[in-house]
């Protein structure tokens, strides 16, 4: 039952548990990186465990979380904070770079340089199905309802999520993560440094543009009825339905070398992390009318925001801080020990987050 409760949710009807989980990177399959509950600040601790690993992700549902990092995978309890299990997960090397997903009660896990593709029982960590025959599996896994998607550079691919037999494959190379939306994949390609969309049900080509990005772009977002994606010191968009360009927004400050984190959108508003090579900033720009509303300079650069309601979370350095998203005001502010190593997630009213090898749960105050 939670199973079928879940993927519900991810497709196009079902919205409380996304209200609720942060079941995949950037919470749901259009990257918003944003849920509507509200988790007001000032917040406070509940539990914190450290985990001998830095996880570099963090995904939530089913009252379990899941942080990767250090080629591992480990369950938690989300109430308590008590380990449930822990799974090395073969062949990932270096940075994990790729996000699991919870689907249902699946922790679907690849991983940078992996060549296969793992199904873990949520409640246990044993393994449900592998998928093997890939190249790098370093991009962040999607699902949209019954359909799991991977992109590797041996392509983009669709998976049944309950047992990972093959659905489709696209003859294109993703750069990067794909998103969902509306019944189509949108990812940034390669070879032809071109954005393409594909049908989510049969993976044929739907439309694709010339030339859409160069130099390090971040992952595309799904923002209304545009796609955003941020490159040096602009946003391009694009209509997600046709790929048309709509315009360019001018950023107050340039992205340095390096991918850039992926941005958060809510409310008709994108807000873009931004590094420097001392400092960093996070810029709230408004997408219909492409103009920037405020920018918030930050002491460290910063890991993709999470968007609560009327707050925007983000992890700089060794502060968790928490701005209005309608005026950039700094609303509250705590540091920890140790760098922040993943981007915050919201979950079951909490926020978790990790700085150095401790995670995190934190909840209003009171």
């Amino acid at each position: 039952m939670r199973r079928g409760l879940l993927a519900l949710g991810m497709g196009t009807l079902g919205l409380v548990a996304l209200a609720v989980d942060w079941p995949l990177g950037g919470h749901d399959p259009g990257r918003s990186s944003a849920v509507p509950e509200r988790i007001s600040p000032p917040l406070e601790v509940t539990w914190s465990v450290t985990l001998h690993l830095e996880p570099e992700e963090l995904v939530a549902a089913a009252d379990t979380v899941i942080a990767a990092g250090s080629g591992a995978v480990v369950a938690l309890d989300l109430g308590t904070g008590e380990e449930k299990w822990r799974y090395r997960v073969p062949g990932v090397r270096g940075s994990f770079r790729s996000c699991p997903a919870i689907w249902g009660d699946l922790v679907l896990v690849g991983g940078q340089l992996s060549d296969t593709l793992w199904a873990l029982e949520l409640a246990t960590g044993e393994v449900s199905w592998r998928h093997p025959g890939f190249e790098n599996l370093y991009a962040d896994l999607c699902v949209s309802g019954d359909l799991l998607l991977v992109g590797d550079p041996s392509g983009l691919v669709a998976l049944e999520a309950s047992t990972g037999e093959r659905v489709w494959q696209a003859e294109a190379v993703p750069a990067g993560s794909p998103a969902v939306a509306e019944g189509l994949v949108y990812a940034l390609l390669w070879e032809e440094t071109a954005l393409a969309a594909f049908s989510l049900s049969t993976g044929e080509a739907a439309w694709r543009t010339d030339r859409a990005w160069g130099g390090s772009p971040s992952d595309p977002v799904v923002a209304g009825d545009l796609l955003a994606v941020v490159m040096g010191d602009r946003i391009r968009l694009w209509e997600k339905s046709s790929g048309t360009p709509r315009g360019e927004i001018a950023l107050p400050h340039r992205q340095r070398s390096g991918k850039p984190s992926r941005p958060a959108a809510a409310g008709g508003k994108l807000f873009v992390p931004l590094a420097g090579e001392e400092v960093g900033w996070l810029v709230a720009v408004e997408v219909e009318r492409q103009r920037v509303l405020w920018t918030r300079e930050l002491p460290h650069w910063a890991c993709s925001p999470c968007v609560v309601g009327d707050v925007v979370y983000l992890a700089a350095g060794s502060s968790l801080v928490a701005l209005a998203a309608e005026t950039g005001e700094l609303l509250w502010e705590r540091d920890f020990p140790g760098e922040a190593s993943a981007s915050p997630v919201a979950a079951a009213g909490a926020i978790l987050c990790s700085f150095g090898d401790i995670l995190y749960k934190l909840i209003p105050e009171g």
